[in-house]
């Protein structure tokens, strides 16, 4: 069984997972995290609300359920937290690059299997087994 360790940060109005980026790609959730969490360093911090969800429900996946989690509380404050003075999550330039080429592989996929294509390598795409889209 899996053991994982959230680090919760906290003020009076809201709270976030401290997570680290890598693992948020390993996951292949990246795309799915909102602006409304933060990032420092390799760091994102994932807002409670949404993107903490998408995060554990993605773990819960990756181990069929068989984990359990320890929650520590790192800070909670009742004056508005530093996480708050962060910079609002964002892609970084080499992730969009990857998502870019993820979205082209799947167009390219998802058009051959229908039995066309719309990419510019007619060729190719014949090889691969598409037809000309009418």
């Amino acid at each position: 069984m899996k053991v994982k360790t959230l680090k919760i940060f906290s003020d009076s109005g809201h709270a976030w997972c401290k997570v680290d980026r890598s693992e948020l790609i390993e996951l292949d959730i990246l795309k799915d995290i909102s602006t409304y969490s933060y990032q420092k360093n390799n760091f994102v911090y994932l807002e409670e609300d949404q993107d903490l969800n998408i995060y554990i429900n993605s773990l819960k996946l990756k181990y069929k359920n068989d984990i359990n989690w320890i929650i520590k509380f790192n800070e909670s404050v009742s004056q508005r937290s530093r996480i708050r003075n962060y910079k609002s999550f964002h892609f970084l330039k080499d992730e969009i690059e990857t998502l870019k080429d993820r979205a082209l592989e799947c167009k390219k996929y998802c058009y051959a299997a229908k039995g066309f294509y719309q990419w510019p390598n007619v060729k190719e795409a014949q090889k691969k087994g598409g037809k000309k889209w009418k």
